[in-house]
């Protein structure tokens, strides 16, 4: 499960940079909120492990 946290967080900081977003908090609610549904039952914890 780590390493599709790891790849779905690092696949929303690539969309975040190829947008121009500031990514100052940005990353993980990318990655929970905008992309997919699914992924909001796993908490924010569990993300901000994966991005270290």
């Amino acid at each position: 499960m780590m390493a599709g946290l790891f790849a779905t967080v690092h696949a929303a900081w690539n969309n975040l940079i190829f947008e121009g977003c500031d990514m100052t908090g940005e990353i993980i609610r990318e990655a929970r909120e905008g992309w997919h549904a699914g992924k909001i039952r796993i908490p924010v914890a569990e993300f901000q492990r994966a991005h270290r």
